[in-house]
């Protein structure tokens, strides 16, 4: 940590752990949590994040969830698919049933 203080760094900016506090919003990071704010807020369902290995899928998540962890009037779930790999339309569609209780 005396490393990370020396340089001006409050924490380890690099743990494998995605952390929200450390979020950088790119532009495409910026335009993919406010389009999924934005569906939140309009009650518009189904949301779909996807993106390679590495590209912040989880930290935007992450990000999401924090920055409406103080509004009682939002209420959300949060169902990684962390293995996307269907045989089908159909198994994916039974994968979303079974995640939701469908």
């Amino acid at each position: 940590m005396e490393l990370f203080e020396s340089i001006g760094l409050k924490a380890d900016p690099f743990t494998t752990s995605p952390n929200p506090d450390l979020f950088f919003p790119a532009k495409e990071h910026k335009q993919c949590l406010e389009g999924l704010e934005l569906a939140i807020r309009m009650r518009r369902g189904l949301s779909v994040v996807r993106g390679g290995i590495g590209t912040g899928k989880t930290t935007i998540s992450r990000k999401l969830i924090q920055n409406f962890s103080s509004d009682e009037d939002v209420k959300f779930e949060f169902y990684p698919v962390l293995d996307p790999k269907f045989e089908s339309e159909l198994v994916l569609l039974q994968h979303l049933v079974d995640l939701f209780g469908i």
